[in-house]
């Protein structure tokens, strides 16, 4: 890969690139500051005020079992920790603090990446695309959203890193980031069809009796030690299965979540996931070779792809292309063009991908700010004004009532409107 002097552009180009990039950041932080709110989301009265509530009431033994207590499917451990440091700290847990620290794991995400490509004499130019394409707002509806935020992008975050250092081989690294990824959100478990199918690729047989006790360990402890209600029945399962039609749909639709029009509605998630495929099969003999990490990150994404359909395939193939699941077709897209710009090395191939990626990057950029801008703003609103975002309006009441009487977190009762 060549040098930002050496790609052709001029210092004129190479500004009006930083400054987009730039200016990406900046319009992403500047929404989280403007949109955020200290007020429970939806997950967040179970999630944080009941987690919260039960906390206190416990001692120092459940205390520890409640960290890794479960929320909906997953575990998540990080987020309960954060919250208990989060009152801890400050006497009352505060929701905007959570969508920060959250946010900061998305930019993470996005320093990680930037790691790689740092490695494989990537410029900071060519890089910028990536940057503008990971921060457009895509998965707006996690981007303020507490509980969510931190489960998502740190199970990504900590996912990426483990696959790393899988590809380098540092098998003593992964194991703790494999956990965290496992124990932040239930997404995580999908590194270990990966780790197997990698390990069956590179023909490192040995490895795999290792790791099958290491991945039976921790489904033992996930799902049977520790207390967990399975709220994924097997009718549901079998009820995916039995539709392989809807199901291969609904992946190709998650696949393809950056592209979502929502005036056009599943056509436009279902062309991009068919494109980016496409473009994944062209790379794929490449990727593997030159660039395994690039390769093994569009496996991750499109087992989980897989692993969504079967768990949500009874809400519709259409949820595929839902916001919270688009930071992954936003990774699908970033290795693709990382993996093109390794693949090409002459100047002129370099210099007109970088430039259309730009180009494409920042049209994603826009359209995605002007989309996602009526429900940022819709939900701001309804945290501000008190309206209810959480069904059960009855358990919500309890939930803050407790909350209030405990010293968790305090809203003005007067104040709510339901």
């Amino acid at each position: 890969m060549l040098m930002d002097s050496q790609l052709g552009f001029s210092p004129t180009v190479r500004r009006l690139f930083l400054a987009l990039v730039c200016l990406a950041i900046l319009i992403y932080v500047g929404s989280i500051y403007r949109f955020s709110y200290n007020m429970p989301y939806g997950d967040d009265y179970d999630a944080v005020l009941g987690f919260l509530s039960q906390y206190l009431a416990a001692d120092s033994w459940q205390r520890l079992i409640l960290l890794f207590s479960q929320h909906n499917e997953h575990r998540v451990l990080l987020t309960h920790a954060f919250e208990v440091l989060d009152w801890q700290v400050f006497g009352k847990v505060n929701f905007t603090h959570m969508i920060w620290f959250g946010n900061l794991g998305w930019l993470l995400v996005v320093y990680a990446m930037w790691s790689y490509a740092k490695s494989q004499s990537i410029s900071l130019i060519a890089f910028g695309p990536v940057v503008i394409l990971l921060f457009a707002f895509s998965h707006y509806e996690m981007m303020t959203w507490a509980m969510t935020s931190i489960q998502q992008y740190y199970q990504v975050l900590f996912s990426i890193v483990a696959l790393g250092l899988m590809v380098k081989h540092r098998w003593v690294a992964f194991i703790p980031f494999f956990l965290l990824a496992v124990f932040t959100g239930g997404g995580g478990l999908i590194l270990m069809p990966v780790l197997v199918l990698y390990l069956l690729w590179s023909k490192n047989y040995r490895l795999l009796i290792p790791f099958l006790a290491l991945f039976i360990a921790t489904l033992c402890i996930y799902f049977y030690l520790l207390p967990y209600v399975n709220l994924t029945p097997s009718s549901k399962f079998m009820g995916a299965l039995s539709r392989p039609i809807d199901m291969a749909t609904f992946a190709l639709g998650f696949i393809g979540g950056v592209g979502n029009i929502q005036l056009v509605g599943l056509a436009s998630i279902l062309i991009t996931g068919a494109l980016l495929l496409a473009l994944f099969a062209t790379q794929a003999r490449f990727m593997l070779k030159e660039s395994p990490f690039l390769a093994w990150m569009c496996v991750y994404v499109g087992l989980t792809a897989g692993l969504a359909a079967i768990n949500r395939l009874d809400i519709g193939v259409h949820a595929g292309g839902d916001s919270r699941y688009s930071e992954y077709s936003l990774l699908f897209c970033s290795c693709l063009y990382l993996s093109s710009l390794m693949r090409f090395d002459a100047v002129t191939g370099q210099k007109k991908i970088i430039s259309w990626a730009y180009v494409l990057s920042t049209l994603l950029f826009i359209g995605w700010y002007f989309q996602a801008f009526i429900p940022l703003n819709d939900r701001l609103y309804w945290l501000k004004n008190g309206y209810a975002t959480y069904p059960d309006h009855a358990k919500a009441h309890q939930l803050l009532d407790q909350a209030r009487e405990k010293g968790i977190f305090h809203f003005p009762k007067e104040k709510l409107k339901w």
